[in-house]
């Protein structure tokens, strides 16, 4: 899965898929431009996530909203998208309507593909346990008025506990600047 610019100059999400472990590709689908002509996509938030027949793609667009694009036969063919951000807020305690750098992971004690966990910017995280029908509320987990956690990373334990680091800072100056940077865990 990739970004990159189609024959139209529209800047959109593509996938190329093996069935050959890799000595072959298909031709690259386009995966946004027929469900979001409108919306710009941001490039290099793009990432994926397969087991088995079930493969699940998360992207961010220019007005920081995450989306999923989800396959359950091998990405021969995709569902609609679905929007994985939650309405704005107004208030930095409970924001989860803006998003960035999404990561996606399946929970390695599900054999089937169907729990599928998804995190981003101020580590907003969301789940899924039917293979991505229905998402669970996103939540802001840093729990901090003024952080500005980015980059984040998630491992899933065999025990299905959720792992999540990321870079930034919490401490808002009154002279309009951040603190110092920290890795949260």
């Amino acid at each position: 899965v990739f970004n990159g610019v189609d024959f139209e100059g529209k800047f959109s999400v593509f996938l190329r898929r093996s069935l050959d472990s890799g000595a072959t590709f298909e031709p690259a689908i386009n995966l946004s431009k027929s469900e979001l002509p409108n919306k710009n996509i941001q490039d290099g938030h793009v990432t994926l996530a397969a087991r088995g027949t079930k493969v699940y793609v998360v992207f961010t667009t220019t007005d920081e909203k995450i989306y999923l694009k989800r396959s359950m036969n091998s990405g021969a063919s995709f569902y609609p998208i679905q929007e994985l951000t939650a309405p704005l807020h107004h208030s930095d305690e409970t924001e989860v309507g803006k998003n960035w750098w999404p990561v996606i992971k399946l929970d390695p004690s599900d054999t089937t593909g169907s729990k599928v966990h998804v995190v981003g910017y101020q580590l907003k995280y969301t789940y899924s346990n039917n293979s991505g029908e229905s998402f669970t509320s996103p939540v802001r987990l840093d729990v901090l008025a003024n952080s500005n956690l980015g980059e984040p990373q998630m491992a899933l334990g065999l025990d299905g506990k959720v792992h999540l680091v990321a870079n930034g800072r919490t401490t808002w100056y009154s002279t309009g600047v951040f603190g110092d940077s920290d890795i949260f865990y």
